[in-house]
């Protein structure tokens, strides 16, 4: 039971589908600028105590307005800022979806040698691939399926690799 308590936990990792967002039908702006619906803003205020049950200090999110919306309450509700990550737009991942999956697999790393834990917002396409490509060095097999709006996986990582993952689910 000592023993126990001189391990320390693991270091948890976010990654999160962006909220509720209008259709693309009903957006006639660049697709990088639609905005969250009115759903998508309560979801995001949703996520605050979530988020903050899991210590996150460290706020990542794909460039597009829609993530960076979900996890700006988030961010304000610590004091620190959401750092926008072009490569892992949409748009940013189509056009280089391995420097998207280099920078996803750069900030697990970071976060699990210096224990910070983080989370990271992104976009129903671009997500499998990338969980798909955290993991691979894993025995967690992680989430099947589509991820719904909101709703998020945490990696657990310990010594550089992800040991447990939890899937929560927001409708």
């Amino acid at each position: 039971l000592i023993a126990q308590a001189l391990i320390p936990p693991a270091t948890p990792f976010v990654v999160l589908r962006h909220g509720k967002a209008l259709k693309r039908a009903a957006w006639d702006g660049p697709d990088i600028e639609r905005p969250l619906d009115h759903a998508g803003q309560e979801q995001a205020e949703s996520l605050v105590p979530l988020l903050g049950t899991y210590g996150i200090t460290h706020v990542h999110s794909s460039a597009a307005t829609r993530c960076l919306r979900t996890v700006e309450p988030y961010a304000r509700s610590i004091g620190t800022s959401v750092v926008p990550e072009a490569a892992l737009s949409e748009e940013g991942f189509a056009d280089d979806p391995v420097a998207g999956l280099e920078r996803a697999a750069q900030l697990l790393a970071a976060s699990g040698r210096n224990r910070v834990p983080t989370v990271l917002c992104g976009h129903r396409p671009v997500m499998p691939a990338t969980l798909a490509h955290l993991l691979k060095d894993s025995d967690v097999v992680g989430p099947t399926g589509t991820i719904p709006a909101g709703s998020f996986v945490v990696l657990h990582v310990d010594d550089g690799l992800v040991v447990a993952d939890e899937q929560h689910l927001l409708e």
